[in-house]
């Protein structure tokens, strides 16, 4: 009905046309008593379009309502007769006829041939139209159901959005920092890592012995134990290469009877030599404990942007700052803890930040590892599972990422600290 009326509007405006011909010609004052027609100022523009020329904007008009008509039967899906030409066989030649009397019968071959020849042949002017038309139809159906599909996943997509909303309680953070008491976290108070003197006095009279069959003499400076490293240092005697020491890994793990071993030569700020092997008595290292260290409390105010790596094998806590890895990569082999790390990091982040400070973007293509972090305010969009919303999801997170660089390249600055100095 829409597409009537518009032809309708189009016909009406170009058969004014044709009927405001005197006003083209300059019979303006006889017309202006009726108050002219609705293509006037149509005229008017072709006037000055064509430089005045009265028989181009007649042409023009004429056209216009010839392509007007054609379009309207076209979308009426009228058809015009078809056109039957039949081709009447003219007289046979005089070989053929020859051919025919002197033989007293035709082939069949050539009979064929005359049928075909006397057969009419018909032109159907409407048959290639119809197949445009039909092109055009199910290239618009193609269009209308992507529309109704994409409309379709966008109502079930709020539908979700709308279910998790009800089925999660509201979760409230406090805006000083930290956002959330240690008493949340599991802790180990008060208690330190403790290993037997006699295991620690067996592994040294072993490595020493061990290498003194390689007449490679030391001296035991000490040990350090930690969570789940016990590491002997030692000071080879002068004269004695490094490398002596490395190619002797395999007979000091053989001496020790240990399941892996790693040499650190030399320990780093000092002149001593590190054997370092697996705890016999391994102590689970929480978040919790480093969270509450004071060394943590004290990096938290040079920066927001902490994440807990874990206890050195001193026994000190390890952190590193977000702004110093940017493009930062967890890679190992299964059960190696690289979900238990991403979850520190991400628990260290929301416990220096507020909501309002920090949010997320995840992308969980498993499903159940980061399912635990929706409906948190942390979240700056639903956690995404499906591939092809990723890639829309990174893709904006690219054109954020180059937005930033624009507006620290319009500041002269080269990093977001500098920016806040600046700004602020």
């Amino acid at each position: 009905m829409k597409l009537l009326i518009k032809q309708f509007m189009i016909v009406m405006v170009i058969v004014s046309g044709i009927l405001n011909f005197p006003i083209i010609d300059g019979e303006i004052i006889k017309y202006e008593k009726l108050g002219g027609y609705v293509s006037r100022p149509v005229i008017f523009i072709l006037d000055a379009l064509f430089g005045g020329k009265a028989l181009a904007v007649k042409v023009f008009i004429i056209i216009a309502l010839i392509v007007a008509v054609i379009w309207i039967l076209y979308s009426l899906n009228f058809s015009l007769p078809k056109l039957n030409i039949h081709l009447h066989q003219d007289e046979r030649p005089k070989d053929k006829q020859k051919r025919e009397t002197g033989n007293g019968k035709r082939n069949n071959d050539e009979e064929e041939e005359e049928e075909e020849e006397k057969a009419p042949q018909t032109i159907d002017q409407g048959f290639i139209r119809t197949l445009i038309k039909d092109k055009f139809k199910k290239e618009i159906t193609q269009k209308i159901d992507a529309k109704e599909a994409e409309k379709r996943m966008r109502s079930e997509e709020s539908t979700d959005s709308k279910k998790e909303k009800k089925t999660r309680n509201a979760i409230s953070y406090s805006s000083e920092k930290p956002t959330y008491s240690i008493s949340l976290l599991d802790t180990n108070p008060g208690e330190a890592v403790t290993i037997d003197e006699a295991f620690l006095m067996e592994k040294a009279k072993a490595l020493q012995d061990k290498l003194l069959e390689f007449n490679v003499p030391i001296t035991i400076e000490g040990f350090d134990i930690g969570p789940s490293i016990v590491q002997i240092r030692i000071k080879p005697d002068s004269g004695i290469r490094i490398a002596t020491l490395e190619g002797l890994t395999h007979d000091i793990a053989l001496s020790l009877k240990s399941k892996s071993l790693r040499i650190v030569a030399p320990i780093p700020g000092t002149d001593c030599v590190g054997i370092q092997l697996p705890n016999p008595k391994p102590m689970m290292v929480r978040l919790g404990d480093i969270l509450s260290a004071p060394d943590f409390a004290a990096d938290m105010k040079k920066s927001d942007n902490n994440l807990s790596l874990g206890k050195a094998i001193d026994g000190s806590i390890v952190t590193k700052t977000l702004e110093s890895m940017p493009h930062l990569l967890v890679a190992g082999a299964t059960g190696s803890g690289k979900s238990v790390g991403v979850n520190d990091f991400i628990l260290s982040l929301m416990y220096q930040n507020t909501p309002s400070e920090l949010k997320f973007l995840m992308v969980d293509p498993k499903q159940v590892e980061l399912e635990l972090y929706s409906g948190l305010p942390y979240m700056l969009a639903p956690i995404v599972f499906e591939s092809d919303k990723a890639l829309k999801l990174l893709k904006w997170t690219v054109q954020e990422m180059e937005n930033r660089y624009g507006l620290l390249r319009e500041k002269r600055v080269k990093n977001i600290t500098e920016y806040n100095d600046k700004i602020i």
